[in-house]
Order: structure tokens, then sequence, then C-alpha cells
């Protein structure tokens, strides 16, 4: 009973540091331009393709790259470049992320080491603020020093449908985890922000460091904010425990290793990518209580909960527009692999997939700045094709309005004849048929010589003699 106790002494260690990794993985200290060149030049770059792009990329305070609150009103930047806001909201996040922690706790040690069913009943949640950008850090997997993560990625100064890609992590741009040369391979974003214009059925591959490996989420749906009814964003969902079997879909099996079997239906192996960063341990991820995993696994473990599809499954809430994602929750189970391998643990009844905890990383974007992004960029977006309709209609009640009267005058020039130069003149008695007709006078002026204005001269005045006789 010592033994079993110390094991799950050992356990909870091994967990803790876990959860300190998986809450400090996002510490960032460096990027750099997939193409290696210097902000400036891709600044040029940029200022080449795009006057409007240019101004989201442009720092907002000088070259300091601080944050100006005039520039609250501008458009929202979507690239990934210091100074911007998408970076440094995506370096160092503001919104509230939310650490709970639901522990399985074991009830029954001594029945476990003669061989019985282990029995275990859930403790918690636990709950935790989660801040991702860390000052100090005193975690070390059997290392004196660690070395930051750091993460190459696309800005999205040359292609806005690029920002947020991984080209290389720890400055490598192929990893050397999994046995095949496609599964090394970095596919899918690292970031807040998904590609824009997301629509129903489209996949969108996601790059996970804890993994090694990317997942793809799929928009299955629309759904209303949990924090503002009405607002309308898309559902992208993780995909199904059968999408994952390495069974059922022949492309997993890229990422079963070849010294060992492929993990079971619902089970996800984090043993290659840890033994990469220098130490090993047989932890697997599920969906919290064994939700869609294979029954063989799952069924020997007393006390475990029947999962609710609809609360313990992962999914995003993204503005289908803009790409941005608003709300994530991210809920997966840690288990560890027990083997009968050592002479005191020879009785139990396993192996089992032993569940350790689950756990949900929630985050939420508060109301006020969900209200600004939603009011002062989606509305006015919205507006637009409104107002151009009331423009449209507007120049067409004008352009009717112009026919009409064109319409009219012509119609009256046929009734009343034919318009010419004359002046009608008349008393207001008179009627239309009275009315006497005077030709518009008008003189012309001509310089001349002097030797020929003597003679226009003389031919004017006879002309103004014979007006007189007529």
């Amino acid at each position: 009973m010592i033994g079993i106790r110390s094991l799950f002494r050992h356990i909870s260690i091994k967990i803790h540091c876990l959860q300190q990794a998986l809450s400090s993985h996002r510490t960032i200290t460096s990027i750099t331009n997939t193409d290696g060149i210097t902000t400036e030049r891709t600044t040029h770059k940029v200022a080449e393709n795009s006057s409007a792009v240019q101004d989201w990329f442009r720092p907002s305070s000088g070259s300091s790259g601080e944050h100006d609150p005039r520039d609250a009103n501008k458009p929202m930047d979507i690239i990934y470049l210091p100074g911007r806001r998408l970076y440094e909201n995506w370096r160092n996040p503001t919104v509230p992320i939310f650490f709970k922690v639901h522990l399985f706790n074991v009830t029954n040690v001594d029945d476990i080491l003669r061989g019985g069913r282990p029995r275990v009943e859930v403790v918690g949640p636990f709950v935790y603020r989660n801040n991702l950008a860390k000052r100090y850090r005193h975690v070390y997997f059997q290392k004196n020093t660690s070395s930051p993560l750091h993460i190459r990625m696309h800005t999205g100064a040359y292609d806005l449908n690029d920002a947020g890609k991984v080209v290389a992590c720890k400055g490598q741009s192929i990893q050397s985890v999994w046995d095949g040369e496609e599964a090394n391979l970095f596919k899918g974003i690292q970031g807040v922000r998904l590609p824009p214009s997301i629509q129903l059925g489209d996949r969108v591959p996601m790059y996970l460091p804890d993994l090694c490996r990317s997942v793809t989420l799929t928009a299955t749906e629309t759904a209303q904010s949990s924090i503002l009814p009405g607002f309308m964003l898309m559902k992208l969902t993780a995909p199904e425990a059968d999408e994952l079997d390495a069974t059922e879909n022949w492309e997993n099996r890229k990422f079963c290793k070849s010294t060992g079997a492929c993990t079971p239906k619902g089970f996800m192996t984090l043993e290659p990518c840890y033994a990469e960063n220098g130490f090993s341990i047989p932890l697997y991820l599920s969906f919290p209580y064994f939700m869609d995993a294979d029954t063989r696994a799952s069924g020997r473990i007393d006390g475990v909960p029947k999962a609710d599809r609809d609360k313990h499954r992962i999914y995003l809430l993204a503005e289908p527009t803009t790409g941005v994602t608003l709300e994530a929750h991210l809920r997966f189970q840690l288990n560890l692999f027990m083997a009968n391998t050592h002479e005191r643990y020879r009785n139990m009844s396993g192996p089992f997939y032993f569940p350790l905890a689950w756990v949900e990383l929630e985050i939420v974007t508060p109301l006020r700045p969900l209200k600004f992004f939603k009011e002062n960029i989606l509305d006015l977006r919205n507006k637009a094709p409104h107002l151009m309709s009331i423009l449209a209609v507007v120049c067409g009640i004008i352009s009717l309005l112009l026919l009409a009267t064109f319409a009219f005058r012509m119609r009256f020039y046929r009734t009343h004849g034919s318009v010419n130069l004359a002046l009608h003149l008349h008393d207001a008695n008179d009627s239309p048929d009275t009315c006497k007709k005077e030709p518009i006078d008008f003189r012309v002026y001509l310089t001349l010589p002097e030797s020929d204005s003597k003679e226009v001269l003389q031919s004017t005045s006879e002309s103004d003699q014979l007006s007189d006789m007529e």
C-alpha cells in the first residue's frame, strides 16, 4: 500500500509540473518574418501591396510600438507584428483565462493492489485564473535550464490568409517526433485569429505544441455569444473520436510509433512529444469521462460519470468575417497508462488507462470589448450595404424627376411650337397669340488695323440707316 501511495504521489507531482507547463507554454520571446527579412523591408512591401494594410501595420504610437488610445477607432489589426494590437494580444493576452481542474480520487487503493477494479470519485472543480505571460518561472524537467519556446509564424503582411500559420518551432522547420515526414510537418495556425471569411463546413488546422501535431477544427454551425445575446458567431468543433481513430481513419496512422501499437479509439498519446523534451511519461489525452472512447479501455474504471457532449466537448466561437476568436472552451482528460511491469503491482488487474484529472480552459471575451468590437467594426460594415441601398434609391428618385421634367417640357414644346432665339415680350393682359417678337440685339467687336477701322465704321453706320428705314 505504501508503494501505490508513493506512486500516486509521484503522479501528482508530475501532474503539477504538467499543469505549470500547460499554463506557461505560450511564453514567447521572439517573432520573425517568414522570409527572414527585416521589419522595415516588410513594411515597405506592405506599402506596395495596399495602403489600407499599411495603415493596420503601422505602429500605434511612433516607433516604440506602444498602444495609442487615439487608435481605438481605427480598423482592427489583423497581422502579427510588434506594436500591433493582434500581436500584443497574442503575446500577452488580456482576456481572462480560467483553468478548471477536476481530479479523480481513488477510493480503493488496497483492492487495486489485490487485483480489484479501480473505483474513483470526481473532486472539484478547482478554478484558477491563468496568466499565460509569466515573468518568473521555476519549472524544470530534468534540466538545469529551460529553453524558451520560439515559434516562427507568418505575420500576414503578404497574405492575410496566412496570418498565424506556423513555419518553425524551436528553430526547426520540421519536427523529429514522429516516424514519417508528413506527420512531422508544421500544419495549421497558432494564435488568436483564424482565417477570415469562415463558412459552414470549412476545416481549420491548428498546431498544438503540447501534442507536437495538428488537430483540425470544423465549422459546424452558427451560435450566439454567451455574453452578448443576439451576436451570432461561427462554432468550430474538435474532431470526433472516430476521426482521430487510426483504425477508422487511415491518415492518422502516421501518428503511430513504429515501436508500439496505435492508441485505442478516443486516446491521443503525449509520450513522444514529451520524450523529445527530455523526459518520458506515458500520458494520454482523451475527452472528459472517456467520451466516445473505446469501451475496452474506459469500461475498466468504476465511478466515472457519463459524459455530456454539450458540456465536455472542445469548441471555439469566432467572428466569421474577421476570423477573430472570441470564445474558447478546451476540455480534455489526462490519463496515465499503468502496466503490471513492477513487482509491487504484479497482482493488479491492469493494464489501465488510469484517469488523473480532466481540465477545462475557458476563454471568454468580456462584455465591454465584445460590444466595442461589434458596434465599431461589425455594425459599421453591416450598415454599409444599407447606406448604399438608400443612396441608390435617392439617385433613382432624382433620375425619375429629371426624366419626368424632360418629358413634360418636350410635350409642351410639341404643343406650342418650336423655340427660337426671340424674346416674348407681352403685357400681363396679352395672350400668347398677340405677343410681339423682337430680335435679340447683339454686337461683335473686332480689333482691326487703323487703316481698316474707318471702312468698318462707315459700313456700320450705313447698316444702321437701313434699319431705321425699315
